[in-house]
């Protein structure tokens, strides 16, 4: 699945602006430029071009590459079986109501750095966000094994969404101890960040809700 920074131009008529974060029509203002270079002994094609948001006339580079020549009509049109990359990028973060501020900033920044493909930041700051909100239940001694098995134990989480989060700790734990060769896969931050919305549903999401239910309904 590609994120809203990468799209196929099938979709560039409604992109995400890196500036103004709007879905907007992109209009070409240069002709497409070309350029290649080698590497691993192919020869790589670069095609872009420079655009502007209808929305707030900021510029945009639009790009794709192929391992063949693009033809000129294929410069001109942006075919849409190429992917196409844009700089800035729209790094899309997300609203985590009822959850303290500084838990939910974290858990938006999150979804912000793997929106733009920064797999590993968002996993790391996953497992941050587990960890944070256990503190914010005052569970704070232990290592992060210790402090998942608590939220559990104190009746916070499910034992499959404690399962879960124990899932994203291994992820994470040998880039929190500076192992940065992991591979992390668009697949892996996914989900992580899914796992990461259960527990703060769970801990805070769920029981906000519950308790405005109830007031509703004494009220």
């Amino acid at each position: 699945m590609l994120s809203d920074a990468v799209c196929t131009v099938q979709n560039m008529a409604s992109t995400i602006c890196g500036y103004c974060k709007h879905r907007s029509h992109m209009t070409r203002t240069t002709p497409p430029t070309l350029r290649s270079w080698e590497s691993m002994g192919k020869t790589v094609w670069l095609t872009q071009a420079a655009f502007v948001c209808d929305n707030c006339e900021n510029l945009s580079v639009a790009a794709f590459t192929t391992d063949y020549q693009p033809s000129p009509a294929d410069q001109q049109e942006f075919p849409p079986q190429h992917q196409v990359r844009w700089q800035p990028q729209a790094a899309i973060g997300q609203e985590f109501e009822d959850v303290p501020l500084h838990i939910a900033s974290a858990a938006s920044e999150a979804h912000s750095c793997q929106s733009i493909g920064a797999h590993r930041a968002a996993v790391l700051l996953a497992r941050a966000v587990i960890e944070a909100t256990a503190k914010d239940k005052g569970i704070t001694s232990g290592n992060l094994v210790a402090k998942i098995d608590a939220l559990a134990n104190k009746g916070h989480i499910r034992d499959g969404v404690a399962e879960a989060a124990h899932e994203v700790r291994y992820l994470g734990n040998d880039m929190a101890h500076g192992d940065l060769a992991v591979d992390v896969s668009i697949e892996d931050s996914e989900d992580a960040l899914a796992v990461m919305a259960d527990v703060l549903r769970e801990v805070f999401q769920s029981h906000e809700r519950m308790a405005q239910m109830k007031a509703r309904r004494e009220a």
